[in-house]
């Protein structure tokens, strides 16, 4: 059994004998040792070997980009949020995720990247013809209130 070297702490000898940083907790505990304790050269901590990952282990797999979808005319990122991830919350992670904000207009025909949170709420979209688009263009909107009416016109004085 391996044994602890001059001058080196319970994590390292955890680290070089295959195990990861979390099985630093297991070989403290197992040895009635503290996480951050000295340990005398020679001491032999006793190991649970399934319990020591090998570093090979420990490397992350490559991370999958969430799939980029197109936004349409008119949607804002709140509905293009609500629309492909099925969450208002997950507004903040597309916004994130695209370096944009979320009060941003974002152009038309622009893809951006987003995941999924509630499927239940994508498959029903997915499963209609339907868009969420909330937006106004400024051909829909009428000018109005006293600053565009005229006196005997539209604005009345009775």
């Amino acid at each position: 059994m391996p044994v602890i070297k001059k001058h080196q702490t319970l994590l390292d000898y955890v680290v070089e004998h295959g195990g990861s940083i979390m099985s630093w907790f297991d070989v403290a505990r197992l040895n009635d040792l503290g996480i951050t304790e000295d340990v005398a050269a020679g001491f032999e901590a006793q190991t649970i070997s399934s319990r020591l990952i090998p570093m090979e282990a420990t490397i992350p797999a490559p991370v999958q980009l969430p799939e980029a979808i197109v936004l349409k005319k008119q949607q804002t990122v709140l509905d293009f949020t609500t629309q492909h991830a099925g969450t208002i919350e997950s507004m903040f992670k597309v916004a994130v995720l695209n370096g944009t904000s979320i009060t941003e207009d974002v152009a038309e025909g622009v893809a951006l990247a987003i995941e999924p949170e509630n499927v239940q709420v994508v498959n029903y979209f997915a499963a209609r013809p339907i868009d969420i688009v909330s937006t106004k263009t400024a051909s829909q909107v009428q000018p109005g209130g006293i600053g565009y009416m005229q006196i005997q016109n539209n604005f009345i004085v009775s």
